[in-house]
């Protein structure tokens, strides 16, 4: 499936005008830089949470937060400037509450040598 969610139209935890001013060049798309990513991905994870989408928005967390550079820093920044600091406890929440290891294809060792790395880097 591919959300599309239209400019000025769309409710967004993230102000339009903030997304389009923090973009990168991936393979030449241009995209959300990860922190921005992350927090678009936590939102509809809370709107969604009970529901088969909302596992799939976790998977997509994790893969966020395991396979992209993230700077902490800048997302706790965010967050505070969009009010939205709970995302951080429940960013929290995902990480040690995750069980279903098959879809990040990661044996439990390196599942929790990942989670023990981000939660220090979440935390600190």
């Amino acid at each position: 499936d591919i959300d599309i969610y239209v400019p000025y139209y769309s409710e967004l935890a993230v102000p339009i005008e903030d997304i389009k001013n923090n973009c990168a060049k991936v393979e030449n798309f241009n995209v959300a830089k990860p922190e921005i990513l992350l927090i678009l991905k936590q939102s509809a994870e809370l709107d969604r949470a009970d529901s088969e989408k909302g596992l799939k928005d976790r998977i997509d967390i994790l893969d966020i937060l395991f396979r992209c550079s993230i700077n902490f820093d800048e997302y706790r920044n965010r967050l505070k400037e969009y009010k939205l600091m709970y995302y951080k406890e429940r960013l929290i929440k995902i990480l040690n509450e995750f069980k279903e290891l098959k879809y990040l294809n990661l044996n439990p060792r390196k599942f929790k040598l990942k989670k023990k790395e981000i939660l220090n880097k979440i935390t600190t």
